[in-house]
């Protein structure tokens, strides 16, 4: 999504949080179609604990997500692609049946206290500086994993 207005940003976000995605009937709130995606529902609960809170701490974590941005753009980081991921409840597992087949089935793929609600894919040449701005996103409230992802060499394996 693309604003520059931050209580448009916000109002999106609310839109987000109450049913799961945007709609272009939902006004100026519009998916954009390119590497900046719309931010994940921030959730440092499980989601059924987040979707109880009431609107002044969704909202404060909507700011929160909106600081996380700005201190983003300051250090010169970039984000590539992130988005919103559906509920868990909603996800398709797949897995080993333990006989070279595979067992589809729908819910997430383990039971588990923390969910991941969305992602960022983010570059940045200062590993530092993101990881201080990603310390400071998580004492706001929010949960983060940073992971780095595999280089092509580190891929191949010896492959040539």
């Amino acid at each position: 999504m693309e604003t520059d207005d931050l209580d448009d940003l916000l109002e999106c976000c609310r839109i987000i949080a109450a049913v799961g995605t945007p709609s272009r009937s939902a006004g100026r709130c519009s998916p954009r179609t390119g590497p900046h995606e719309p931010p994940p529902r921030p959730a440092a609960r499980p989601e059924a604990e987040w979707a109880l809170l009431p609107p002044e701490e969704h909202e404060k974590g909507m700011r929160s997500h909106g600081q996380f941005h700005r201190d983003l753009a300051a250090g010169g980081h970039r984000i590539l692609a992130a988005g919103p991921l559906t509920p868990s409840a909603e996800a398709t597992s797949m897995r080993p049946d333990g006989s070279g087949g595979a067992l589809v089935t729908d819910g997430p793929f383990t039971e588990s206290v923390e969910q991941v609600v969305g992602f960022f894919l983010l570059e940045t040449d200062d590993r530092a500086d993101l990881v201080r701005i990603l310390t400071e996103f998580a004492a706001r409230g929010e949960l983060i994993e940073l992971r780095d992802m595999v280089a092509d060499d580190e891929h191949d394996h010896g492959a040539s």
